[in-house]
C-alpha cells in the first residue's frame, strides 16, 4: 500500500472516527507502508499531554496569569467529558459548553472564552501529531451582542465631574479635556485613552477622574464588575495604614491604637528627623505592636545617599519584619538608587520616580527597584497603571498600589486595579478609613482591613 492511498483512506474515515481511533487506524496503515512509529504515537495521558502543552505556550511566552487560567479551564472540560484528550468528539465538547453555560449562568462571552481555550489547546494536539483533527474545529466562535454608547451624556459628563476633588482638576476637564471627548466612541478604547493622555502634559488627577469614568462606563454596556473588567485576580487585598511623623512617642501609640484596630501592616513616615531619630522611631514601634506586624517607610524623598547607607545598615543590624524602605532619595538620582538597592539587603520601593510607564521603563533598566508604586491619581487612571504594571510584571517587579487623600470612587477604582491583578503584592489605600463612617462609600466595599470593588 502507498502512502497517499494511506492518507486518504484516512480523510474518508474522518467524519466517522474520533481521534483515538483514527490514530489506531494510522498505526496499522503505517505498517502496511512500512512508516516507523514514532514516540508521539504513544498514547500519553491527559495530564501528560497537559504539561507539555503548557511547557509549548511558557515558551512563547504566555504570562503564568494567563497559564493559570488556560490550565484550570481545560482541566474542568477534560474532567467534566472524563475521557483522555485524545478521544473527545466535537458533540461532547458541544455538550460540555451547553450544560456549562446552564448550570453557571455564563454570559456568552464567557463561554466563547472557553471554546477558545479548548481550541488552543486542541489546535495544539493537532499540530503536534498526538490528534488528527481538532474536535473544536467545527465548533464556531459565539455570536455576542455588544451594546455601544457611542457619546457621552449629560450625566455621564456630570460623573466625570463628581471624580473632581479640585477646582484646578474639574477646570481643567471642563475646559480642556472635554471638548477634545465629547462625541467620541466607546467602541474603540484604545484611540480614546490616547486622546485622553495627549490632550495635555500632566494634570494626572484630571486625567484619573475621566479615565475612571471610562471605565465605570464600560462596566455598565459588558455587565461586569470592574475588578472582572481588568482581570480578576483577587477577592480582596489588604491595606496598611499609615503612621504620621511626628514625635517617637506620639508615632508609638499611633501605631499601637493602629494594630488595635486591627491592621497588620504599618506605613511609617519618616525623614524629617536626623538618621539616628528616624531609626529609633522605627525600633520603638516594632517592640510596641509585635514582630507578627509588617512595617514599611516612607520616606518621601528625605535622605540623601549617604543617610539612605547609614539608615540601610542601621535598620538591617537590628533584624525588623520590615517589607520595603520607600522612596529613600530624590526621585531622579536613579544611579544612586540603583548602588543603594545593591548594598542593601532591605527591599527598594519606589514611588516619586514613576509616574509614567516611560518612568517605569527608565527604572527598570538603572536596576533602581525591587517594588513599584502606582497611584492612579499619580499616573493618570487605570489605563496607565496598566502599562506601568505590565513593565514591571516583565522585569519581575511587584507593584504596590498607593493612593493619597482621595474620595471614595477613586479608592474604588484603585481596590478594583489591585485585585484584578497578580503582580500587586500590597495596598496602601488607606484614607478610606479617615472618613466619617457613615458617608455612602458607592461600590468600595471593606471588611476590617479588606478592601474591594463591589
Amino acid at each position: 500500500m502507498q502512502r497517499a492511498e494511506s492518507e486518504r483512506i484516512i480523510r474518508e474515515m474522518l467524519p466517522f472516527l474520533n481521534n483515538k481511533q483514527l490514530l489506531q487506524l494510522k498505526e496499522v496503515l503505517s505498517e502496511l507502508v512500512a512508516v516507523p512509529k514514532t514516540e508521539k504515537n504513544k498514547i500519553d495521558d491527559n495530564e501528560d499531554l497537559l504539561k507539555k502543552y503548557f511547557a509549548s505556550k511558557r515558551a512563547e511566552g504566555c504570562s503564568e496569569k494567563s497559564l493559570k487560567y488556560y490550565k484550570t479551564t481545560i482541566t474542568k472540560a477534560l474532567t467534566s467529558i472524563d475521557k483522555g484528550a485524545r478521544e473527545i468528539v466535537t458533540d461532547e465538547l458541544r455538550n460540555y459548553l451547553t450544560s456549562y453555560q446552564a448550570t453557571h449562568n455564563s454570559s456568552k462571552v464567557t463561554i466563547d472564552n472557553i471554546r477558545r481555550i479548548l481550541s488552543s489547546f486542541f489546535n495544539w494536539l493537532e499540530d503536534e501529531d498526538y490528534i488528527i483533527k481538532s474536535p473544536v474545529r467545527r465548533i464556531h466562535k459565539v455570536k455576542v451582542s455588544t451594546t455601544v454608547k457611542e457619546t457621552y451624556s449629560d450625566e455621564e459628563l456630570e460623573r466625570l465631574r463628581d471624580n473632581c476633588d479640585h477646582i484646578r482638576d474639574l477646570a481643567m476637564i471642563e475646559e480642556v479635556i472635554a471638548p477634545r471627548l465629547i462625541g467620541s466612541s466607546l467602541a474603540n478604547v484604545e484611540p480614546l485613552m490616547k486622546q485622553l493622555h495627549t490632550v495635555v502634559v500632566a494634570n494626572g488627577p484630571a486625567k484619573a477622574a475621566v479615565d475612571i469614568a471610562i471605565y465605570d462606563l464600560l462596566t455598565q454596556i459588558y455587565h461586569v464588575s470592574l475588578n472582572h473588567l481588568l482581570g480578576g485576580s483577587k477577592q480582596s487585598m489588604a491595606t496598611d495604614y499609615t503612621i504620621s511623623i511626628g514625635k517617637p512617642a506620639e508615632m508609638v501609640e499611633q501605631a499601637k491604637k493602629t494594630v488595635q484596630r486591627g491592621f497588620t501592616a504599618l506605613k511609617i513616615k519618616l525623614g524629617d528627623h536626623s538618621i539616628d531619630e528616624d531609626v529609633e522611631s522605627v525600633k520603638q514601634i516594632a517592640q510596641a505592636v509585635g514582630s507578627d506586624v509588617a512595617l514599611r517607610l516612607d520616606v518621601n524623598q528625605g535622605w540623601s545617599y549617604k543617610q539612605a547607607l547609614q539608615a540601610f545598615k542601621m535598620l538591617a543590624d537590628v533584624n525588623l519584619n520590615l517589607d520595603f524602605i520607600e522612596q529613600p532619595l530624590p526621585a531622579n538620582q536613579l544611579r544612586d538608587l540603583a548602588l543603594l538597592r545593591q548594598q542593601s539587603t532591605i527591599p527598594l520601593m519606589l514611588d516619586e520616580s514613576v509616574f509614567t510607564p516611560a518612568d517605569a521603563l527608565r527604572v527598570i533598566k538603572a536596576g533602581a527597584a525591587d517594588y513599584v508604586n502606582i497611584k492612579l491619581m499619580k499616573c493618570g487612571g487605570i489605563y496607565e497603571a496598566t502599562k506601568i504594571n505590565q513593565l514591571c510584571e516583565s522585569a519581575g517587579i511587584p507593584c504596590m498600589v498607593g493612593s493619597m487623600i482621595e474620595a471614595p470612587e477613586s479608592i474604588a477604582a484603585a481596590a478594583a486595579f489591585a485585585n484584578a491583578h497578580a503582580n500587586v503584592r500590597f495596598i496602601d489605600l488607606d484614607s478610606v478609613y479617615m472618613i466619617k463612617n457613615d458617608l455612602d462609600l458607592g461600590d468600595l466595599k471593606r471588611v476590617g482591613i479588606h478592601l474591594w470593588h463591589a
